[in-house]
């Protein structure tokens, strides 16, 4: 009788830490699972974080960066591009001071374009490794042929003080 119990005891006490194993392994799983999704979340907000401050990094790098002025700044896209010959004007418009940074408007005159050097153009300006935003953008046909195109372009230029 003595060895009986003796028996169902251990057997009780190894069904008891077999359900403890169980629902502790259980637990694990979870705890992977949720660890997880965590991780994956933490990844995708990393990889955002990344964007973002590659993004900002970069309009930093452009406001900050060394420039001359944006008379030079079309100079030099302008002669880049061969374009010099159509190149009428280049005119300061307005130059206003705030919260740290300069604005200048300046107003830029092309004549006899054709439809790729226009695309070209505004390409290289908004790529520019200047700070140059187009701000407006007058289009018309030139009078020698409408395949050529007069342009009169706004470009705000960005420093700091």
């Amino acid at each position: 009788m003595k060895l009986k119990r003796i028996y169902i005891l251990t057997i009780g006490l190894g069904l008891c830490i077999i359900l403890i194993m169980a629902f502790i392994v259980s637990s694990l799983k979870h705890n992977a699972r949720r660890s997880r999704r965590q991780l994956q979340e933490f990844a995708l907000l990393a990889e955002e974080y990344q964007k973002i401050k590659r993004r900002v990094s970069a309009v930093d790098d452009w406001i900050t960066s060394e420039f001359t002025g944006t008379s030079q700044a079309i100079e030099d896209i302008v002669s880049g591009m061969g374009l010099n010959a159509k190149l009428k004007s280049i005119k300061i418009l307005e130059r206003k001071t705030s919260k740290g940074l300069i604005r200048e408007d300046t107003e830029v005159s092309f004549t006899k374009l054709d439809m790729n050097e226009t695309v070209n153009l505004l390409y290289s300006i908004e790529n520019a490794s200047y700070p140059l935003t187009i701000k407006k953008a007058e289009i018309k046909t030139a009078f020698e042929g409408p395949e050529l195109l007069e342009i009169i372009l706004v470009i705000s230029t960005f420093q700091t003080k």
